[in-house]
């Protein structure tokens, strides 16, 4: 890590952000991080970013909103997405009718669980040297580390 820092630093960057996932995922044997590393190499913590809501197939992997947006508008890459929701169990949409409502009927079908997400811990690490480090701003208010990952969601605890 630190090579690319300072890799980052020859390239005149300031500043890298980062982020850990606190949620665990027991089924996949993810426990959840809260950055440790990330504080061992001096990073500064600055909170959460955006909670959202994710979709996890039956799989147990998570579906992205970008992959769902690539289906309701038709975009690049929606056939491979399309086809992995097919696998899954969803029917198949007619010819050139893979929309918003396709979308909706599939991950209904295949029973996708929807988990609330808080955010991931983000970390800020400064780069230069140590005057250039100290007089560069963040943005961000600096909080205390966390120090513990979140509960497990208990809608992917599986019996």
């Amino acid at each position: 890590m630190r090579r690319v820092l300072g890799a980052a630093a020859e390239h005149g960057l300031r500043g890298v952000v980062a982020f850990s996932d606190p949620m665990p995922r027991p089924m996949v044997g993810m426990h959840g991080h809260v950055g440790d590393l990330y504080r061992a190499y001096g990073a500064a913590y600055c909170g959460r970013a955006t909670a959202r809501t994710l979709t996890f197939l039956p799989d147990l992997t998570v579906f992205p909103d970008r992959s769902a947006q690539k289906i309701r508008r038709q975009e690049q890459g929606a056939a491979g997405q399309i086809r992995r929701l097919v696998e899954l169990g969803a029917t198949p949409p007619p010819p050139g009718l893979a929309d918003a409502g396709w979308l909706r009927d599939a991950l209904a079908e295949i029973g996708v669980i929807r988990v609330r997400h808080r955010g991931n811990h983000r970390f800020v690490f400064r780069l230069g040297g140590r005057v250039t480090r100290r007089h560069t701003p963040l943005g961000l208010d600096v909080l205390a580390y966390p120090l513990i990952p979140d509960p497990a969601p208990k809608e992917l605890i599986r019996a």
